[in-house]
């Protein structure tokens, strides 16, 4: 390809910036994205587990958490939104005389820190320079588009790409532009550096390796790695003598030499994040939810996590620290590329305009693409973001942590007219009441049926533009993650944990008289530390016991997470079989099903019930809670007390939410309507 260079109207705008005396006893050290300059993902400092939360520094800005931080001797430096923040490492307090440095632009690049400066891209196309002691700008040089791609320094000259398809350098030393190298697609990827190369993908299709020369770049070789539909979003990694790059839902590797391919290999879904490498294994995530380990020598998977199913879609660079593999998973609204979505939020409902509950197995095989919204309304894809840390040999789980969910947006209430047939034009549509797992489509669930008088619903609306999730930084043995609530996580093993797992909401879900509907209640729960006597059962909401019968009790725990293998289910003080408890760590959810074989099907035994539900943390603190409810086989239709009408209600209004569909073979939970609070 013959390299051409096309002259672009280019600002740079230097700033004065006075330093005191305490600004230089700050030292403030390098900070280089993923890590190294061949991108490896490899932390200097290894995590002890399990971690709990330090932390947590809340902007305000939600929905907007696209840039991984960069990390100083004191400081966490990071932007969200428009505004960039410097917190200190060991409190998250401020740092920064004014708290942010407000840039009137949305940071869409990683944060590199170098000689006390931080430089990133941003969506008015300019190469930021600014002052990590106070925050204020020092220049910043504008290219012809937005700048996506992380810079990373080499020998004091900074490269970044541009989406206007160029590979920029500027040697720091001399202020000077060298000529940039150009692509016949943006680049989004952060270049690598390995010995006297640069190794750069571009959205044209093409990886390529350049040599620097005194004016600008000489082109190496030059390898295709996608088709015209595929696109590449991740950084090359350098290692062992190949070139790791993703293109569309593929790994490929290139020798670094000559650019022949040696292996590729196929994940279920794209590919966004780079790999983290070690000795001969490389570690992926995709939007399939899974991560994989590879032979580098070949390409061949070694193990993968979860062995069934998924926890979520991973579109961020996982990190290696010690012997522990760190991996993000989940996220919120997230585009290819810089599409804008637009996310239309109500109560859950299924197909049609029934209101949302648990959907039906799906049914085993590839993965699919989400369920299509019902009746025309935007597609909205929400998956609670959870941290997971496995075992770099064999996959194992060792911890894993639920952040906060984002904010809901502003509401806006209407009139629900209670009781409405599945497909009336009064019930609203909305997004489907699970989408499918890693292992098949898990179709919506089979909706409810509103009862009782007119109720409200929520209809929320917010537009988001996501580009990849900010991925996991560790350092000093601590971790910090940008959640997509718009917080900024500090996680330490140090820090104290004395929170117990906390019980939320109930639902209990049971069939309907009418063919092919359910109803769904919120109910409320007791904690298992109070020793009040139950209610009585005139009190309790009483339900045929005809199968299937579902409760999905909602459990939290911010200080170091729900360890999976703790959850426990009573019945009426007996432990209920495994094959009836499941526990849902993505949206948090641990439910008890009722649902025997078809030729032992019988009505659940009558007269009233205790559930107990307990959990521990991975610090060893437990809680449990207590749910009653009272069967009788002789009704066809529910009495409701009048304690479940305040304030807990039932119906599309009441509870407002659409809950996980249940597992296929082989499969993850589906994920519900986003779950909002009910009117009252």
């Amino acid at each position: 390809m013959k390299c051409t260079y096309s002259i672009a109207v280019m600002i740079l705008v230097s700033i004065l910036v006075c330093t005191s005396n305490a600004t230089i006893a700050q030292n403030l050290t390098d900070w280089t994205y993923l890590y190294d300059a061949a991108h490896t993902g490899v932390a200097a400092d290894p995590v002890d587990l399990p971690l709990s939360m330090s932390w947590r520094y809340a902007t305000g800005e939600s929905g907007e958490a696209v840039s991984t931080p960069a990390v100083g001797p004191d400081r966490i430096y990071f932007a969200c939104g428009t505004k960039l923040y410097a917190v200190d490492r060991a409190t998250g307090a401020e740092s920064w005389p004014n708290g942010y440095t407000e840039l009137n632009t949305q940071v869409t690049s990683g944060l590199i820190l170098h000689k006390g400066t931080l430089y990133f891209g941003a969506a008015d196309g300019k190469l930021w320079a600014v002052d990590a002691a106070g925050g204020t700008a020092k220049w910043k040089y504008a290219a012809e588009k937005a700048i996506k791609s992380a810079p990373v320094i080499h020998n004091n000259i900074i490269y970044f790409g541009s989406s206007d398809g160029r590979l920029y350098a500027f040697d720091l030393s001399t202020d000077q532009l060298l000529q940039p190298f150009e692509t016949s697609g943006p680049i989004e990827s952060t270049p690598a550096i390995w010995q006297d190369y640069v190794f750069v993908s571009s959205q044209d299709g093409y990886v390529y390796a350049l040599k620097r020369t005194s004016s600008g770049f000489r082109m190496v070789w030059h390898a295709q790695i996608t088709a015209a539909h595929m696109k590449s979003f991740s950084s090359p990694v350098v290692h062992r003598g190949q070139v790791l790059v993703s293109a569309g839902n593929r790994l490929i590797a290139i020798e670094t030499q000559s650019g022949t391919r040696r292996w590729n290999f196929q994940a279920g879904d794209l590919i966004t994040g780079s790999p983290a490498v070690r000795g001969r294994r490389a570690y992926i995530g995709a939007a399939d939810g899974i991560v994989y380990c590879l032979n580098t020598t070949n390409g061949k998977p070694l193990w993968r996590f979860p062995k069934q199913g998924s926890r979520g879609p991973i579109r961020s660079s996982p990190v290696l620290a010690g012997d522990v593999l760190l991996v993000r998973s989940g996220g919120t609204q997230i585009s290819l590329a810089s599409r804008q979505i637009t996310s239309s939020r109500q109560p859950g409902i299924g197909p049609g305009a029934m209101p949302a509950v648990p959907g039906m197995p799906g049914a085993p095989g590839m993965p699919g693409a989400p369920g299509m919204p019902s009746q025309g309304q935007p597609q909205t894809q929400t998956y609670p973001a959870l941290i997971l840390a496995l075992n770099p040999e064999n996959g194992q789980l060792l911890w894993e942590y639920r952040l906060q969910e984002p904010a809901q947006p502003t509401t806006t209430s209407g009139q629900f007219p209670g009781y409405q047939p599945p497909g009336s034009p009064m019930a609203p549509p909305g997004p489907p009441a699970a989408i499918p797992g890693a292992g098949g489509p898990v179709p919506p669930g089979p909706g409810g049926v509103a009862v009782g008088p007119g109720t409200s619903y929520t209809t929320t609306q917010d537009i988001y533009t996501w580009y990849v999730d900010s991925s996991l930084v560790c350092s000093g043995g601590s971790l910090y993650v940008l959640g997509d609530d718009g917080a900024l996580y500090g996680l330490d093993a140090g820090a104290s944990d004395n929170e117990k797992p906390v019980f939320e909401e109930t639902i209990i879900t049971f069939p309907a008289p009418q063919a092919d509907t359910e109803y769904s209640f919120a109910i409320p729960n007791e904690s298992e530390e109070l020793f009040f006597p139950p209610p009585a059962a005139k009190d309790l909401l009483q339900l045929p016991g005809a199968p299937p019968l579902r409760v999905a009790t909602k459990v939290r725990d911010t200080g170091s997470g729900i360890d999976p293998d703790s959850v426990q289910i009573l019945m009426d003080g007996q432990a209920v079989p495994a094959s009836q408890i499941l526990y849902d760590p993505v949206q948090g959810i641990i439910w008890w099903i009722y649902d025997p074989e078809a030729a032992m099907a019988h009505n659940y035994p009558a007269g009233a019930h205790t559930l107990t539900v307990r959990a521990t943390d991975w610090s060893g603190n437990q809680s449990g809670a207590r749910i009653y409810f009272v069967v009788d086989n002789s009704l066809t239709e529910p009495k409701i007390p009048g304690m479940l009408q305040q304030p807990y209600g039932y119906g599309p209004g009441g509870f407002g939410t659409g809950y996980p569909g249940i597992p296929g073979p082989g499969m993850p939970p589906g994920v519900g309507g986003p779950p909002l609070p009910g009117p009252y």
